[in-house]
């Protein structure tokens, strides 16, 4: 009977081990992963525009545009040289997040990043993002 609950302990810890062992995230895009709200674009002809509800999500590989409507996409962040390349390939008006209309593929050069606050500059357009961390 010893046996029996020893075999039960045994494989109740194995288990418990390749459930939370499986689970870990680990960042590979720094402060720049996380959940970011849009407050301002500057455009390139001096006007700024507010924005209002309007989120763009990294992690990992991918980047989620939330606010009216939703989407997603491809996320590219090489942390030696600062750019951040979000590709979206599936057909969606990305207008709401100062993008275009997918499919698209836009690249930024990161200008400022912290835990805080986010500042991106279009490679295409110079167009200046500006989020804060939510």
């Amino acid at each position: 009977m010893k046996q029996i609950y020893t075999i039960i302990a045994a494989i109740m810890i194995l288990a418990a081990a390749a459930f939370t062992g499986s689970c870990n995230y680990r960042s590979i895009n720094g402060d720049i992963d996380g959940q970011w709200q849009l407050m301002t674009i500057d455009e390139p002809d001096g006007t700024q525009k507010s924005m209002n509800s309007v989120y763009y999500g990294f992690g990992m590989h991918v980047v989620n545009l939330r606010g009216p409507g939703n989407t997603a996409g491809n996320l590219t962040y090489d942390k030696k040289t600062d750019k951040l390349t979000i590709n979206v390939p599936r057909e969606y008006d990305c207008a709401a997040w100062g993008l275009p209309k997918a499919p698209f593929t836009v690249t930024f050069d990161v200008v400022k990043l912290n835990s805080k606050h986010l500042v991106m500059k279009r490679t295409d357009n110079d167009a200046v993002y500006t989020f804060r961390k939510f």
